[in-house]
């Protein structure tokens, strides 16, 4: 194994390995008080708030499970990824549209919001996959 390959895998890991963990943390609460979380969504103005909000809940909580263990990796990484673009449009932009007023501050906020972030941690993980340390990788060998 080459050493770029190697160090390769270790982030992989360090990354599914935090994500999936603070996906699966986050998401018990909002799975045990799904009244709470779909509030939530209603006063985002979320559409179908009494659906979107406990598939949201699941696909956070099952996601971030599936992140830690590295199995079906890329399909996880992607439905977590529209959870975060749709938290990016329904919660992000709209904060910072209001309360930043100039162009260079609006972009640097966007920039640094942690919704984006992680869709590109997670846009990462669809494209590269799991790395060897994880479950999909012992499927496919």
């Amino acid at each position: 194994m080459r050493p770029q390959t190697r160090t390769a895998d270790i982030w992989l890991l360090c990354c599914r390995l935090s994500v999936g963990l603070m996906f699966l943390i986050g998401a018990v609460k909002k799975v045990t008080d799904l009244d709470w979380f779909r509030d939530e969504f209603v006063a985002l103005g979320a559409p179908f708030p009494h659906l979107t909000a406990p598939v949201t809940a699941w696909i956070e909580l099952v996601g971030g499970a599936l992140l830690i263990l590295g199995a079906c990796t890329r399909i996880a990484a992607a439905a977590l990824a529209a959870t975060m673009a749709g938290a990016l449009w329904l919660s992000v932009i709209p904060a910072i549209g209001k309360n930043f007023h100039t162009f260079p501050d609006r972009v640097s906020n966007f920039f640094y919001a942690p919704e984006w972030l992680l869709l590109l941690v997670l846009a990462l993980l669809v494209s590269m996959g799991a790395g060897r340390a994880s479950a999909d990788s012992r499927r496919h060998a």
